[in-house]
């Protein structure tokens, strides 16, 4: 029975060495997780070069003609309807306001 517990003892020694390493291996994979996120899903702080931002600045000068009101908007343009205007003699029933 002595022997028994003798093994016992050792066996249990032995875990408790292992579940120290476990734990030491875990502390330091959380630590490679926690720098792998910062690096990759973190703020970057990346400087643009001067070619860069002038690209970048095209983006902004489309943005900026699409916001600007169009200027013919308030002022119809006319056209005229091909099948319609010789049926008329002075060709006024033929012209409809035609919104660009």
């Amino acid at each position: 029975m002595e022997g028994n517990v003798e093994t016992l003892v050792l066996e249990n020694a032995q875990l408790r060495r292992e579940i120290a390493e476990l734990a030491k291996r875990v502390e330091i994979l959380a630590e490679q997780n926690a720098w792998l996120k910062q690096r990759f899903f973190g703020r970057s702080s990346e400087a643009l070069s001067l070619e860069e931002q002038r690209q970048l600045k095209l983006f902004d000068e489309a943005e900026q003609a699409a916001a600007e009101p169009d200027s013919t908007q308030g002022n119809p343009t006319w056209f005229a309807l091909p099948s319609m205007c010789g049926s008329s003699p002075s060709g006024d029933r033929c012209r409809r306001p035609f919104r660009e």
